[in-house]
This record gives C-alpha cells, sequence and structure tokens, in this order.
C-alpha cells in the first residue's frame, strides 16, 4: 500500500511538472508572437519608393515584401532588424509603374523565427521629378542686340533657350547653358519683332526631359524696355481712382526702378528700393548688388495708404529713422522725421481687408502686413529712397 501511494504521488508531480512547462511554454510562444503590422506608407520618389510602418510589439525585425497580386503571391526583398527601425528605402525602381507592398514584423531567428500578421497591402508608383521653370529677363533692348539673364530652377541641369521672329517665324538663334549667366545676342534686324523662349531640362533614365515653355516678346528698337514697360504704368493717383486688381509683373516693376527716374535708375544710400503705387495701392522692395547694377523685385504687397484728407504725397524721399514700437504700430520706418512713416497694420485693429482691398485709411503713412514691415524694419538702413507715386 505505501509503496502504491508513493507511486501515485510521484505520477501526480510529474502530470503537474508537464503541464506547467506546457503552459510556460505556451506563454512564452504567445508572447513572442509579432503582432500585425499597421500603418504602412509609401512615398513616391525618382526611381524609388519609402516606406514608413508603425513600431510593432514584440518585433526584432521586419520582413518588407513586394507583392504580385494577380498571382496571390509575395515575395521577400528586403530584411529590417531592430524593433524601432520602422523605414527603409527601395531604389532601383522604374518611374511610372505600379508597386506593391507590405510588412510583416518576426521575432526570433533561424527556425524558431515567427512572423507576425501581415500589413494591409499598399501601392506607390515612382514618378519623374520634373525641373522647375525658367522665366528669361530682358536687361537691354537696343536696335541690333537684346542682353538677357534668367532665374535659376530647381532640379535643372540645363537652361535651353531659342529666339525666333515672330513674322515670319524663324529661328535665329539656339543654345544652352549648364548654369545662370547674362547672354547677349546679337545681330537683330532693327523693328522686328521676337519670342525669346527658355525651357529647363535635365537627364532621366537616359532620356531627356523638359519644362514647360516660358515666352518673352520684345521689339529690336532703341529704349525699348523703357518705352515699352513704362507706358503700361499707371504712376500717379488722384485719388478719386484706382485699379487694385492691376499686378505689374516682375518686368514691368524693374522697368520702373531702372528707367523711371527721367530715363535713367532711381539712386538709393543702401542696396534697397521702396515704390508705392498710389494708383494700384500696392509696395515693392527691390535690391542690386552694387552701386553698378540694376535694381531686381525682392517682392510685392498690397499696401493702406493715406485717405483723401491725408494724401500721401507723390514724392522722392528716404528713410530717415526708425522706431519700434511707434505710434499704435511695429517696425516703423520714418520717412519724414515723425510724420510720415511706412509701418505695420495697427496693432489691434482687424485692418486686414483694407489692406487686401487697397484703401486709403491712414493718415499719410503706408502700412503693410507686420512680417513685411519687420523686414524692411531689418534691412533697409537710413538713407534708402523711398518713390510713392
Amino acid at each position: 500500500m505505501k509503496r502504491e501511494g508513493l507511486r501515485k504521488r510521484v505520477l501526480g508531480w510529474m502530470t503537474f511538472g508537464i503541464l506547467w512547462i506546457l503552459v510556460l511554454g505556451c506563454s512564452a510562444f504567445a508572447a513572442g508572437t509579432p503582432g500585425k503590422v499597421k500603418k504602412l506608407k509609401g512615398t513616391a520618389g525618382e526611381n524609388k519608393v519609402t516606406l514608413t510602418w508603425a513600431e510593432t510589439k514584440n518585433a526584432d525585425g521586419y520582413l518588407v515584401y513586394a507583392v504580385n497580386q494577380k498571382a496571390s503571391k509575395k515575395t521577400v526583398i528586403r530584411t529590417v532588424k531592430g524593433k524601432s527601425k520602422t523605414k527603409t528605402l527601395i531604389r532601383k525602381l522604374k518611374n511610372g509603374k505600379n508597386y506593391d507592398f507590405c510588412v510583416a514584423a518576426y521575432s526570433g531567428t533561424g527556425k524558431k523565427r515567427r512572423v507576425g500578421a501581415a500589413s494591409a497591402i499598399i501601392r506607390v508608383k515612382p514618378k519623374i521629378i520634373m525641373p522647375g521653370q525658367t522665366t528669361p529677363h530682358l536687361l537691354e533692348v537696343s536696335e541690333k542686340s537684346v542682353t538677357f539673364d534668367f532665374n535659376q530652377a530647381d532640379n535643372a541641369t540645363s537652361y535651353n533657350y531659342w529666339l525666333r521672329t515672330v513674322s515670319p517665324r524663324k529661328t535665329i538663334f539656339i543654345g544652352s547653358l549648364k548654369k545662370v549667366k547674362k547672354i547677349t545676342l546679337n545681330k537683330l534686324k532693327a523693328g522686328t519683332k521676337y519670342r525669346l523662349t527658355m525651357t529647363t531640362s535635365r537627364i532621366v533614365d537616359g532620356e531627356k526631359v523638359s519644362s514647360k515653355q516660358t515666352n518673352v516678346y520684345f521689339t529690336a528698337e532703341k529704349d525699348y524696355l523703357r518705352s515699352a514697360m513704362l507706358n503700361s504704368i499707371v504712376q500717379y493717383s488722384d485719388y478719386t481712382s484706382s485699379d487694385t486688381s492691376i499686378v505689374y509683373n516682375k518686368t514691368q516693376a524693374e522697368a520702373f526702378a531702372n528707367f523711371g527716374n527721367g530715363g535713367t535708375r532711381f539712386n538709393s544710400g543702401t542696396n534697397y528700393l521702396i515704390w508705392t503705387n498710389l494708383y494700384t495701392r500696392r509696395f515693392f522692395l527691390f535690391t542690386r548688388d552694387n552701386t553698378a547694377s540694376p535694381w531686381r523685385l525682392k517682392w510685392s504687397t498690397p499696401c493702406i495708404i493715406g485717405r483723401p484728407s491725408a494724401a500721401t504725397p507723390r514724392t522722392v524721399w528716404m528713410i530717415r529713422d526708425k522706431r519700434d514700437p511707434a505710434e499704435g504700430a511695429r517696425y516703423a520706418c520714418y520717412l519724414e522725421l515723425y510724420t510720415y512713416a511706412i509701418h505695420s497694420l495697427i496693432i489691434g485693429q482687424a485692418d486686414w481687408s483694407s489692406l487686401t482691398n487697397g484703401y486709403m485709411a491712414s493718415a499719410g503713412c503706408i502700412r503693410i502686413m507686420v512680417n513685411y514691415a519687420e523686414y524692411v524694419y531689418q534691412n533697409c538702413g537710413v538713407g534708402t529712397t523711398v518713390v510713392t507715386r
């Protein structure tokens, strides 16, 4: 009897131990199985795709799959080691082709590797990055030549230009440059109208891709820029009429800065020049490299000018002093000491609608948005010329 009882106790303990081991094993397996990968996203680039996803519980790394949905097949194309490594870049893809991907987390190694449920499948299409546009900017036009430059464009490796006569249509010059520079084309025919065209380009997958064209028309004649551009600008306001829908383009604005002073450029004590057009109620800021270089438009913005009973004077003056804050506004640049100034909108007043509509609301001062006023305050020193016309 004693021997039989001992045998039963040993069997009982053995059974309990086996069950306990099974319970611990199942718990360990459950704890070590990674969860399903979530928030998989793909960002298309040129010949490449960037995949990102959320960090997954119990993961030691991730398997990235290329998915063939027609064949219901997925193939591991990359193993990303590390729980927190939730981003990978897939290169050498074909632009314009759809690619399907999914990601699954894994834990363990070798035969003990456990793979969790795969993420939802996403589709991404690599795309060509097109070069940005450039615009020819006329610097000088005469009866026999034209001089121009152009702006730098993003992702461009070549700048291409050609000059044609308008009627009859005939190509005169064709050229290409690797960087921005000033170009002069000679041997033009006096009185002939020309079209100057520019594109940018770059090589992708062995093929040339180009931006959209930009065109500038001109006539080969003396002082073309001064006569053509200045005649299109309304400089003066009689305070009974205005047209705030007019926004002068870069060439027109720069023509005023460079030719509007009796056929010559305006001078300034600094490398900044300000023009407030009283007819369009618009504020223009120009910069230059040095005193011998032409003015270039940096930016323009709507502005508020003086009401009819306190009209902003039509004159040429300069910045003489600065204060911040001043008389309920910020960043004041005084044109005549403590009488007229360029400054921000009045603090606490909702006159944004007045600004956008170009109202005449001030006591003669010129009001602009605070970020523009701060720029003028910080950059345009005492002696900067200010033209109000």
